[in-house]
């Protein structure tokens, strides 16, 4: 079951980093960490002046993006007061139906839109991942554990 949507290009290059575009409103970002010996994603609070932000290659897997994405988005989220941790079904189908996601999909206890376009991509170029992970504040919600 796919989280986010993976994004196959083929290039005889393989780039240090990619400057991507980004929907309006759907900030903060996660993408790949420039910094080695961190975790593999770093927050981008808001895009540049010309709606991008930049996304460094990584050599792991998408379950270790994945796992990281996770991890982040809970933590940030109880910090912050996202109210999207440690929610009912019931809740967390309620509050996908208000911002319009009707479609969802459920697997270890985390939702997420069903459609993985939603909540972001990973770019992949001879074999270099470069996530862009938008809507975490809106496309990850974690069920209370009962």
């Amino acid at each position: 079951m796919k989280r986010i949507e993976i994004v196959n290009i083929e290039s005889n290059k393989t780039p240090i980093f990619l400057e991507l575009p980004v929907p309006e409103l759907t900030f903060p970002y996660l993408v790949g960490n420039p910094k080695k010996g961190g975790e593999l994603l770093s927050w981008v609070e808001k895009p540049s002046a010309r709606s991008t932000v930049l996304s460094w290659g990584l050599s792991c897997s998408l379950e270790e993006i994945e796992e990281c994405m996770q991890n982040l988005a809970f933590n940030r989220g109880r910090s912050e007061k996202w109210e999207t941790n440690d929610i009912s079904m019931e809740k967390a189908k309620n509050y996908f139906s208000s911002i319009g996601v009707d479609k969802i999909q459920v697997n270890d206890n985390i939702i997420t839109p069903k459609d993985p376009s939603l909540l972001g991509s990973v770019i992949v170029i001879k074999g270099k991942k470069y996530p862009l992970i938008h809507n975490v504040k809106r496309g990850l919600c974690f069920l209370r554990g009962e």
